[in-house]
């Protein structure tokens, strides 16, 4: 009798816990999986920046928009980003 007056309050407690931990777990893989929230941009939430490596150097860099990839520089070594 004393072990259900002690579960019974620790239970939605425990189940919101383990609803918390499920969605967090599924945000967390879906940005290790594709390294980017671009799905809450598209749906307005987030202001989402495209991203480039330079090929020479390495230097990571935040682009304007999806559009400028094609005309964009490094800003370190100078060298285009975009490789055809």
């Amino acid at each position: 009798m004393a072990a259900a007056l002690v579960s019974w309050p620790v239970f939605p407690a425990a189940s919101l816990l383990v609803v918390v931990l499920c969605i967090y777990a599924s945000l967390t893989c879906y940005r290790h999986k594709y390294g980017t929230w671009r799905y809450w941009n598209e749906a307005g939430c987030l202001a989402y920046r495209p991203m480039a490596r330079c090929p020479q150097c390495g230097h990571l860099q935040k682009l304007p928009d999806d559009t400028a990839l094609a005309e964009t520089a490094c800003e370190l070594c100078g060298d285009t980003l975009c490789q055809e």
